[in-house]
């Protein structure tokens, strides 16, 4: 994760960045703004097996997913390496861009 952050970070052209919660519910991605708390979007009988903070950089049609290595608002870790990958194939994103 560090070196793809270095890497747009000392990048000259501009990225736009945007952060969005995420959960993986039966395999499922879901992605959901990080105003809302997890809490108003499942209840606590749903079967979330990993959620988080995601980050994705983009510049032009270049992305990038980067997640966080545990959940702030909800009390399941995630699994960074794993939902990473997740979320870029639900995203439409190359695997190798990740």
């Amino acid at each position: 994760m560090v070196s793809i952050v270095s890497k747009v970070m000392n990048d000259k052209e501009k990225y736009t960045v945007e952060f969005q919660n995420y959960a993986i519910v039966k395999g499922r991605v879901i992605l959901f703004d990080v105003d809302l708390g997890y809490l108003s979007v499942f209840n606590e009988f749903e079967k979330i097996t990993s959620a988080g903070l995601v980050c994705i950089w983009k510049r032009g049609d270049v992305q990038h997913v980067i997640c966080s290595n545990e959940s702030v608002f909800f009390p399941i870790l995630s699994k960074p390496e794993i939902d990473q990958q997740l979320i870029a194939v639900h995203m439409g994103i190359p695997v190798n861009r990740v």
